[in-house]
């Protein structure tokens, strides 16, 4: 059973990944220009989905020995290296590497993968943070 979180607001009670995508393209669509982080929560694991306009990052944390415990999405080809973008985490600002931002897109695939699998997708390279 997964969560959708905002700090520790359950958003969503995720039923389906299909359900998951829909709602956080809704999210994206009306809170995007705001630069949001939310939380995918698990039992054994999460992941923390910084929602942009046209961009986002993901990062995951696990329990799981089989997994990294801190693992993100690096895409050296979005944007400039290393430049830092804003997302703000209950209102905090926090800066993350235009390195670890994927189009929405791509991050939205990972994530309904994720969902229904449980396990980190290998289209993407997953670096160890």
């Amino acid at each position: 059973m997964w969560y959708l979180m905002e700090g520790e607001m359950v958003l969503l009670d995720v039923t389906s990944s299909n359900q998951l995508a829909e709602w956080l393209f809704q999210f994206q669509q009306q809170f995007g220009a705001q630069h949001r982080v939310l939380t995918l929560q698990g039992e054994y694991a999460s992941m923390n989905i910084g929602i942009a306009a046209e961009f986002g990052f993901l990062n995951h944390l696990s329990s799981d020995w089989h997994q990294p415990a801190y693992a993100a999405v690096g895409n050296a080809a979005f944007g400039r290296l290393d430049a830092p973008v804003a997302f703000y985490f209950q209102n905090h600002k926090t800066e993350v590497s235009s390195r670890y931002c994927l189009p929405f897109s791509v991050l939205m695939a990972v994530l309904v993968e994720f969902a229904e699998t449980g396990q980190l997708a290998a289209a993407v390279e997953w670096e160890e943070v």
